[in-house]
This record gives C-alpha cells, sequence and structure tokens, in this order.
C-alpha cells in the first residue's frame, strides 16, 4: 500500500467466505490481509490461504488505484487554484504601482489649487476636503417655532347643534335605552356652555373627543318632566300659560337643569335661585 494511505475497505460480502472457513483458517486469513496492506509482502505455504487470498488482493489493488487517482486529482485541482490566487495578487499589485498619476482639481475655501495626487494621496486629500466643506457650510437654523406648529395637534372642531343633539339621541335610545325628549334641554346647555367656555368642560380641560365627554357626562344630566324643552309655555299642572311666557315651575326647573349640566364634571350643582 501507499506510504500514507492509513486505512483500506473491508466489505460486507466478504463475511461469506470467513463464515464457511474452519476458525483457525479465518485468523490465519484474516492476518494475512492485514500483514499485505501494512507492506510486508506475506507468503503462505497453505493453498487454501493463497486462494482465498488472491480474490481479496486484486480488490485491495482496484481500492488502491482508485485512491491514487483521486490523490493525484486534487493535488492537481490544488496546484491550479494556488497558480490563479498568485496570479491574481500579482495583477493587483502591478496596477496599482503601474497606474499613471492623475491630475486633480480640489476646491477648499474658495481657492483653486491644482495638485498631482495618485490613489492614496486622492483618497486622503478627498476626506479632509469633505470635512472642510462640512465645517464651513452654513447650516440653517430650524424655526422653534415652526416645529412646534408642527407637532402640535390639530385641535378638533367642536360639531354644529345639530350634530351634538343627535348623536345625545342616539346614545339615550340605542344604549341608555329611555326617551330623550326630558334631556333635551340638558343637553343643549351642556353644548353651549362648552361653546362658550372655548369648547373646554367645567374644570377648563381642552375637550379633545366630544362623542366620549358626551358619553360621560349624559349620566349627570337630570331631565324635565313638568314644561316643554323649548323657551315657550304650554300647560303645567292644568295651569293654562300665554304663548311666549314660562310659568315659575317650569323656570325653576330649567335652571336647576342648566346648573347640573354646567357642573356634571366639578360636582357642584348649587345654584343661587331667585324669587319668584
Amino acid at each position: 500500500m501507499a506510504e500514507d494511505k492509513k486505512s483500506f475497505v473491508v466489505y460486507s460480502d466478504w463475511y461469506g467466505v470467513f463464515k464457511e472457513i474452519p476458525d483457525d483458517l479465518a485468523g490465519k486469513l484474516i492476518k494475512h490481509i492485514f500483514s499485505y496492506v501494512n507492506d510486508e509482502n506475506p507468503q503462505s505455504d497453505d493453498f487454501m490461504i493463497n486462494a482465498l487470498f488472491s480474490q481479496i488482493k486484486n480488490t485491495l489493488k482496484r481500492d488502491l488505484e482508485k485512491w491514487e487517482s483521486q490523490k493525484k486529482q486534487r493535488s492537481e485541482a490544488g496546484k491550479r487554484s494556488a497558480e490563479k490566487r498568485n496570479a491574481t495578487k500579482t495583477n493587483d499589485r502591478s496596477i496599482s504601482f503601474n497606474e499613471p498619476e492623475r491630475k486633480s482639481t480640489v476646491k477648499c475655501n474658495m481657492l483653486d489649487v491644482n495638485v498631482n495626487v495618485n490613489d492614496f494621496l486622492l483618497e486622503k486629500e478627498t476626506k479632509e476636503n469633505l470635512g472642510n466643506s462640512i465645517l464651513n457650510e452654513t447650516v440653517k437654523t430650524p424655526d422653534p417655532e415652526k416645529e412646534k406648529s408642527c407637532a402640535k395637534k390639530e385641535k378638533q372642531k367642536p360639531p354644529n347643534l345639530d350634530e351634538f343633539l343627535d348623536y345625545a339621541k342616539e346614545t339615550y335610545q340605542n344604549e341608555l335605552k329611555r326617551d330623550f325628549s326630558p334631556f333635551t334641554f340638558a343637553v343643549r346647555s351642556k353644548y353651549e356652555s362648552w361653546i362658550n367656555a372655548d369648547w373646554k368642560d367645567g374644570n377648563g380641560k381642552e375637550i379633545k373627543n366630544w362623542k366620549s365627554k358626551l358619553k360621560n357626562t349624559i349620566p349627570h344630566l337630570k331631565p324635565i318632566y313638568n314644561g316643554t324643552n323649548n323657551y315657550t309655555a304650554g300647560a303645567v299642572n292644568g295651569n293654562q300659560k300665554t304663548a311666549g311666557k314660562v310659568s315659575a315651575r317650569t323656570l325653576l326647573a330649567q335652571r336647576l337643569n342648566a346648573a347640573n349640566a354646567a357642573n356634571s364634571e366639578s360636582g357642584n350643582n348649587t345654584i343661587d335661585i331667585e324669587a319668584l
């Protein structure tokens, strides 16, 4: 075998040969095989050993020839790869040393300076000039007021009265399952108080989501059961009044309801009542 070959292949179909011969003969045969692959050139006087080994010997020779062929191919491939890498490095060095100098005009601090530089000097000079240009460049200072105005969210516009009343009516009927009519005046008063306060609640806080705010305020509003929901009069407790006037009881209820609507967020439900 080759000097640097440290192994050989034992085939499973040899098992039939070893199985059919006695153990002492099988031991001699396997020792003969190992002696051969270790280049000891064994000789035997036993014709049975020689007959059986002749077939195994041919197989070992074919494997050795195949291994040497593969080794040669790999060696040649490695040499070609090394030569290719060396050629590439040589070409790179030739290009870097043989490339002619280039003339470059660099503008720095408003002065035209003509310099002759090669590759590595040109790269260094370019970086220095870029740094100077950045330092000399006039940077525009952003306007703080403009940024502040852009960052500030757009204030939500208040709805009109009809939209406000429609949403309140929908909330009373669909969610609370109650008649909206007795609460119309209270909802209207709440709308007017928010409008007069520049769309802020009773605590002076800006109303950002009026629908959510109205839903939270509705449970604090009080209904008006005696009298109409506008400023015209009707029949109150059997007493007929002239159109355009309001009974004392109705006016008192309206003022109490308006006070509750205006102070629902703060919890202050007191009101000064004049003698009627």
